[in-house]
């Protein structure tokens, strides 16, 4: 499936990600009121903001979810991110057609920028207001712990990403694919997942994997993680995590 076809119409799994990403938004924001009269939320992979078949995409949930509470709608920063310009384009024309979205004190901010080092260095030389940051990038690339670390160092500020087991598992031991497995891991962590995963069956390679990578977020603060399992269309094994 390209990226393209991606937004053809809504797959169950994507729908369960949506429904995870705006449950913990609604549970997170109200706790955040309490101790701050402004939050944000940061999507750096945002995509146009609907599917072809006329279902909103998170980006749109959050926004309606905004207008429609008095508290939100005084309180919510939000930043939009896509490096596709035509993504970018549609979804500022169905965030600015949205009934309500006047009342918004806040105007959402939507910009196209390739998520790399730069974005990293300015994400690291700020303090954040608490957010909710969502990384969901088709595949992997532009996932690293430097980014992570990057948005959840300060004080309220969660994250939600998308890991691509399955990509990820086989880009370990691709030659091509030491540079993104290194940003992901650690470089020296990843070269020893190199040395071990070779021996591993299937089972024991996705426990050790998800367990190294967890270690890896404690090490950023990531101390307090939920992990959610997809499995691929057979139902047999690991798609992907959210985490």
């Amino acid at each position: 499936m390209s990226k393209d076809d991606f937004f053809e119409e809504q797959l169950p799994c994507s729908k369960i990600k949506t429904n995870i990403v705006r449950s913990y938004f609604n549970g997170w924001s109200k706790i955040m009121l309490k101790w701050s009269k402004t939050i944000g939320y940061l999507d750096l992979f945002a995509g146009p903001g609907k599917y072809e078949d006329g279902t909103d995409s998170t980006p749109l949930i959050i926004i309606k979810s905004a207008i429609a509470d008095r508290e939100l709608s005084a309180s919510l920063v939000t930043i939009f991110n896509d490096k596709d310009l035509n993504h970018i384009e549609k979804l500022k024309s169905e965030v600015s057609s949205l009934p309500g979205i006047d009342s918004l004190k806040h105007e959402p901010l939507i910009d196209s920028t390739k998520i790399g080092d730069d974005i990293i260095n300015i994400m690291k030389g700020i303090q954040m207001i608490p957010s909710l940051i969502f990384i969901d990038p088709w595949g992997y690339k532009g996932l690293s712990l430097d980014l992570i670390a990057s948005v959840i160092k300060d004080w309220g500020c969660d994250c939600i990403f998308f890991f691509n087991y399955n990509r990820i598992n086989a880009a370990i031991t691709n030659p091509a694919m030491v540079r993104n497995v290194d940003s992901i891991f650690g470089k020296q962590v990843a070269e020893d997942l190199r040395k071990q995963v070779p021996k591993l069956n299937p089972q024991k390679r996705e426990k050790l994997i998800l367990k190294t990578f967890m270690n890896e977020l404690k090490s950023i603060k990531g101390q307090f993680s939920i992990k959610y399992k997809f499995y691929q269309e057979d139902g047999l094994k690991t798609s992907h995590f959210l985490i």
